[in-house]
Parts: structure tokens; sequence; C-alpha cells
């Protein structure tokens, strides 16, 4: 498998880090990204703050374990969400440096955060993302906002002047919630020069189509990797399909969580060999 196809552990949110790793190394992929979500998992980046660095290490010393009982190279990212509610600002780079001192530990090197709610004024937007990437950046690591609905930038160019505002800022690109959110479907290219990192889903232009299974949503993968190969981009792409709601399939029946990461693993490098672009 491609060393630069990845597979988020979200897709076992609702399970344990190490059912996570086991679920990835059965597929044979050596590469995860790491989910740290406040609301849900247990790996929460409160218990990272409070615990210091002790519970930074002995987290560091789990993942390792898991990694390797399932023969596995490393955590190659980290998504993170700190807080299941608005947090003062001193509190959320708290959680966020313990993620990146995790990170760190690691041999972690870009961690995807998510910017504030939708009607944010832009301003409080932007220094609420730019203490959060001053903080972060200083442990040398990439910090990156993902482009996801009901947030500050889920229309391209919102996207992309929050990358110009925040010097060192980076975007995920998760394309699914420019079909799902406000943008629907239209064009989002603008946001291409600032894309350090990829997740991937299919999806279609309504709400309950977040998740479609791979090749019945309306994605433009074709359109993606060939504008980010135009820019020389040699970042990842990781498969993220999460346990937490349903993947929606032909006629609305559902699939489940683990077929459609294989058939979107299927389908992104089938992609790439017809482009020719690996």
């Amino acid at each position: 498998m491609p060393n630069h196809v990845i597979v988020s552990t979200l897709g076992w949110a609702a399970k344990s880090l190490e059912a996570a790793f086991a679920g990835i190394g059965d597929m044979e992929m050596g590469q995860a990204e790491l989910a740290i979500f406040q609301a849900f998992g247990d790996l929460r980046p409160k218990a990272l703050a409070d615990g210091g660095r002790a519970a930074v290490e002995a987290s560091a010393v789990r993942i390792r374990d898991a990694l390797a009982k399932n023969s596995m190279k490393r955590v190659a990212t980290i998504y993170t969400g700190v807080g299941d509610g608005p947090l003062p600002i001193v509190e959320e780079v708290r959680r966020m440096l313990a993620v990146a001192d995790l990170a760190v530990e690691l041999g972690v090197g870009l961690i995807t955060t998510l910017s504030s709610p939708a009607g944010t004024p832009f301003g409080a937007a932007v220094a609420r993302l730019r203490s959060i990437t001053d903080a972060v950046s200083s442990r040398g690591i990439q910090v990156c906002m993902k482009t996801h609905r009901g947030l500050v930038g889920e229309m391209p160019g919102d996207a992309a002047r929050m990358c110009e505002a925040i010097p060192g800022l980076g975007l995920t690109l998760e394309a699914s919630h420019f079909y799902v959110g406000a943008n629907q479907g239209e064009v989002f290219w603008e946001v291409i020069p600032h894309v350090r990192h990829v997740t991937m889903r299919d999806a279609r232009g309504m709400p309950a189509a977040l998740q479609m299974v791979p090749g019945y949503g309306e994605v433009d993968f074709a359109g993606i990797v060939t504008r980010l190969h135009e820019r020389a981009y040699d970042g990842l792409f990781a498969i993220e399909y999460v346990d937490l709601r349903p993947v929606e399939g032909p006629d609305y029946v559902q699939r489940d969580v683990v077929s459609s990461i294989i058939g979107m693993r299927s389908l992104f490098v089938s992609l790439e060999k017809q482009l020719g672009v690996r």
C-alpha cells in the first residue's frame, strides 16, 4: 500500500485505541491518523493536560505498544478537538499543548484542529486560531485547520483568508464538507495553495449524505488529486469514515465503516494510477 495513504482511528471512535489500531492493522495499513477528542474516545485532551508529562509519556507507550502489536509503522498525523464546547483560550491552548507534546513523543509533525463556530466574527476566529497556531508551532509542529461545515472556513474563500491571516497555518482539506455544508458542491480550488493535509470520504450535497459509499457520492477526487499534483503536494491522504454516523449506500442502504474504508482505499489508489500521478 502506498506510504502516502493512511487511515483515521475515527473509524473506531466508539471503541478503544487498541481496537482502532487492530482494525487498521487488519487492513495491512502501516500508518494511522490518531483522533484525540474531548467529546468521545478513551484518550482525552483534558486528561492529557491534567496529567502532565506522566500522562503524555504513558499515552505514548500505550500507542507504541498497540502499533507494534499490529505490525504498524507509526502514527503519522493527529486530528484533535480539545473541547466539547467553548473554552477560554488559555484552557484551549493548555490542552492543545498537551496534544502537541504527545505528537512530539510519537514523532508526529502535523496536527489538524477545528475553527470557531460559523457566525463568530472573523477577527475573533483569527485571534483564537492564531493563539493555538503560535503555541503548537513552538513545538515544531505544522498546524492545520480542517475545512468543516458549520465552522468559520466552511466556505472556501474564508478558509483561504484564515490561512492568509495566520502565519504558518495550513489547511486540512476535507472536501466532503464543501459538498454537504454551505458551499453545496461549488468549486473550492482556491484553497489548494494552502493544503498541507487531506482527509477523504465520499459525500453528496445533502445533510444526511456526509458519508457515502465510495464512488456513490459527488466528491471530485480526480480534480483534487490533479490540482494538488500540479502544486507538487507531497503530503498524506487520510481515509476518514467515522463509526459514530451511518454510511449511506445506493438506495439508502447503510454500509459498514470498514468496507467503506477499504473501498475508499481502492478507489483512490486506482484513480492515482489512472491519472499517472504516482
